[in-house]
């Protein structure tokens, strides 16, 4: 890369008897060009470690080493798509704290906007909540409808369904 250029350049430079003066910028160069890959080699690592709060760090670090937007573009965006992986697990969470039909809904589909797969621990717990809850609420109606109707073999099926 850049840096090994630059190493190079100053080693020539210095065995041609160049002096301090003639090396600097070169020398600022080659700490500038060090600092960038530096700053590359996290970006990457964060970015392979799939962890939001280093990659957030690594691009702190790749924008201060004087990284272009260009380079740093790919790792923001799947920064930004960590980050809504992040929420939609936090909406999961509370709604199932909360049982609420439609909040679990709504949770669940941003979920599946994020990207949060079947598999995902939230997901599932959600998942199996809103299905908790849809089957209570099936059987409250089942009972309610037989009350209203006065059947007491439909009120006895009503409550063994609200039971299981």
């Amino acid at each position: 890369g850049d840096a090994t250029r630059l190493r190079e350049a100053l080693s020539e430079g210095r065995a041609a008897g160049l002096g301090p003066g003639d090396l600097a910028a070169a020398e600022a160069a080659l700490t500038a060009a060090e600092r960038q890959e530096a700053a590359r080699a996290k970006l990457n690592e964060a970015w392979a470690g799939g962890d939001a709060e280093h990659l957030r760090s690594a691009i702190e670090g790749g924008e201060a080493a004087g990284l272009s937007d260009e380079e740093l573009a790919a790792a923001r965006k799947a920064l930004d798509a960590e980050d809504l992986k992040a929420a939609a697990r936090r909406r999961l969470k509370e709604a199932t704290e909360s049982p609420d039909l439609e909040a679990l809904r709504v949770a669940l589909d941003g979920a599946e906007r994020a990207g949060l797969g079947k598999d995902d621990a939230e997901v599932k717990a959600a998942r199996d909540a809103f299905e908790h809850e849809e089957r209570k609420a099936k059987a409250q109606a089942a009972l309610r409808a037989a009350r209203a109707e006065g059947d007491l073999e439909k009120i006895k099926a009503a409550l063994e369904e609200a039971k299981a």
